[in-house]
């Protein structure tokens, strides 16, 4: 049974916004997470230092899962604009090329391409892996005990 092509059009493009609100869920509970670790993290050097390496030990792993979730969130995006912008430029869809809104998120500018969301989330994963390690290094070295 073929579906209309309007019909497919509007179909990927629920199916685009669905993968972004997860995206944006992704980021949120990551944030969350992290919230609730600085909160902990401020309980247990008051109440036990050496337990507070614990605190970035678990931030490295949620980091780490919640960018994992990212990377396997992204084939959803790139196969909704792939399929967005085939719908937009095939000739039964008779969409106008300046009003193909999909197409027009596959830039040809070195820039665009090279600054793009997912690249933020891949820089600021890996710099918190980095500096969580770091804090972890130096939360074992020192016993916990922070620097005044």
């Amino acid at each position: 049974m073929p579906i209309d092509i309007s019909e497919r059009y509007k179909l990927i493009f629920a199916e685009h916004h669905y993968a972004s609100d997860f995206r944006i869920k992704i980021v949120t509970g990551w944030c969350l997470m992290y919230a609730a670790l600085a909160a902990t993290f401020v309980w247990l050097t008051s109440e036990s230092k050496p337990l507070a390496r614990i605190i970035a030990v678990a931030a490295m792993v949620i980091t780490a899962l919640m960018w994992l979730a990212d990377v396997r969130n992204r084939a959803a995006l790139r196969a909704s604009k792939d399929a967005g912008a085939a719908i937009e430029e095939h000739q039964d869809a008779n969409v106008p090329t300046d009003q193909r809104f999909i197409a027009r998120l596959k830039t040809e500018s070195y820039f665009d391409k090279f600054v793009t969301h997912s690249r933020a989330i891949d820089v600021f994963a890996i710099a918190m892996i980095i500096l969580l390690g770091a804090a972890t290094w130096y939360l074992l070295s020192h016993s916990g005990v922070l620097p005044k």
